[in-house]
């Protein structure tokens, strides 16, 4: 088969006026979890008028969630209204949502955004990474999104598995199978990616959060292959972000406070194994 390289945001159901669309499915060749696992890790559904997109978010405070910009972003406005769609906070809503503020802006970058919920709405919190990843290091994903890039039809499963950084710079990079691998089509839980449905979902190093789920460069060919890309929360820009939505708005974020304030941009490139903006072909 030839080659067909896309670039793909990792909403769910969009523009559509009820909570029914291809994305209630999840991550590629990852492993079926019951809620009570990570039950940090929710799927939201934000609504602007009659328009509306699910998407998968953390807790990462007692009155907060994050997840991708896009999420809750409708060609302008921000969403009027976000509800937890799934788990022990089935049917909380929102208070109010924040993007940042580049993203907008068309840059294809800043795709992180802050939900804020009322006080003490969270008990169960992952806390943010306080150490920069690696390229080579094992991480986590979990997520609603399909378990295959071809599938159309959901199973409403969440699911989660592991792969391992091939780039870390103002975004994280990694290659994992588009479809699932095991027999019966099960997921192994290993090289996994992200797709359509798990935008917003964690990067997770040690049980902390690092990343959040973005968009693909989909590699239609018999390998499989899919490119996946995490926002690097600890990206300055990123946690400048975090930190002024923190203080201006009253968002409880749990570690936010013991991540180093001078990590600079520089640190980063050091770290990369992939040139930032290189496409993966």
């Amino acid at each position: 088969m030839p080659l067909l390289q896309l670039r793909i945001l990792l909403l769910g159901a969009f523009i559509c006026v009820c909570k029914v669309g291809f994305s209630e499915t999840s991550i590629a060749n990852g492993k079926i979890i019951p809620e009570s696992v990570y039950p940090e890790v929710v799927k939201i559904y934000s609504t602007f008028g009659s328009q509306g997109a699910s998407c998968t978010a953390t807790v990462v405070g007692h009155n907060a969630l994050l997840t991708a910009a896009h999420c809750l972003y409708f060609f302008g406005p921000k969403a009027e209204n976000v509800e937890i769609i799934s788990g022990e906070h089935e049917g909380l809503q929102s208070i109010d949502c924040y993007l940042h503020p580049s993203f907008p802006l068309g840059s294809g970058y800043y795709d992180v955004a802050l939900i804020k919920f009322p006080d003490n709405s969270f008990k169960k919190i992952i806390p943010f990474a306080t150490d920069l990843p690696l390229p080579g290091q094992e991480f986590t994903i979990v997520g609603y999104g399909k378990f295959s890039f071809y599938a159309t039809s959901s199973d409403g499963q969440k699911r989660m598995g592991t792969n391992n950084l091939s780039g870390v710079g103002r975004r994280l990079d990694f290659e994992g199978s588009h479809k699932n691998e095991g027999p019966d089509g099960v997921g192994t839980g290993k090289n996994v990616s992200n797709l359509p449905g798990d935008s917003g979902g964690p990067m997770l190093i040690g049980g902390k959060i690092i990343g959040v789920s973005s968009t693909i460069d989909a590699r239609l060919d018999d390998q499989n292959r899919v490119v996946g890309h995490y926002e690097h929360l600890l990206y300055t820009e990123n946690l400048s972000f975090l930190r002024d939505r923190s203080e201006l708005e009253s968002i409880h974020l749990l570690g936010l406070n013991q991540i180093d304030v001078e990590l600079r941009i520089e640190e980063h490139e050091q770290n990369q194994a992939i040139p930032y903006g290189q496409e993966l072909r």
